[in-house]
């Protein structure tokens, strides 16, 4: 067992607190893991306080353990408050929040279908991520193909398709054909095709992500 009691919590430091919980979730015991993170975060708070660095990072991964355990309302509590510290703390322009919008949208309401939630986000995640960094970065086309996700399970096609392919075009630039990110984005843009009964645009770009990675 890895929980630890609250009995034998302040015999521990945060540090060791944090090895168990990740030591529990490495062993595939995700609910001693939850268990022990929520441990972990009580201390951070009571240690180091919410703003501290330490705080933050232990409820993002908490969170990312509840979202493996689909109880998606504490995660979303916890990406939440990193959302609204990463505001005060960052400002609404900075990665940090960009990447809590993020987490939000994709891991808490796509998976359940929040469509407006999501949507909502990450069109703000977008935005950000095109005056940070601007429209020729991988990462402006990760904010446009989640956008585009978005919009193809809303069976939004045309809206999809033109984000899917603008991210297609940015990652061909910058990180080639070859790479995850650029195949995921095709996979995408197959389904759709495949959805609008376009087969013969699904089959061409079926054929040339198999002739890349024959080379």
């Amino acid at each position: 067992m890895f929980f630890i009691s609250f009995s034998l919590q302040a015999q521990y430091t945060w540090e060791q607190l944090r090895e168990q919980a990740v030591a529990a979730y490495k062993a595939g015991n995700l609910p001693d893991a939850a268990a022990t993170y929520e441990q972990v975060l009580q201390k951070a708070f009571k240690e180091f306080g919410k703003q501290d660095e330490r705080y933050s990072q232990t409820a993002y991964a908490s969170a990312f353990v509840y979202c493996k355990l689909q109880n998606y309302k504490r995660a979303e509590e916890l990406y939440l408050e990193g959302k609204n510290t990463a505001e005060k703390k960052t400002g609404k322009t900075s990665r940090e929040y960009a990447l809590m919008c993020n987490k939000l949208a994709v891991d808490i309401y796509l998976v359940q279908k929040k469509f407006n939630e999501a949507e909502h986000l990450l069109t703000e995640v977008m935005l950000i991520e095109e005056k940070r960094l601007g429209k020729d970065h991988p990462e402006y086309a990760i904010a446009l193909f989640n956008l585009g996700v978005c919009y193809y399970e809303q069976k939004k096609f045309s809206d999809a398709e033109t984000l899917l392919l603008k991210a297609k075009n940015i990652l061909e630039k910058t990180l080639g054909k070859k790479h995850q990110d650029y195949v995921l984005v095709c996979s995408y843009l197959i389904k759709l095709y495949e959805s609008q009964n376009r087969k013969v645009l699904a089959a061409m770009l079926q054929k040339e992500l198999q002739e890349v990675f024959k080379n």
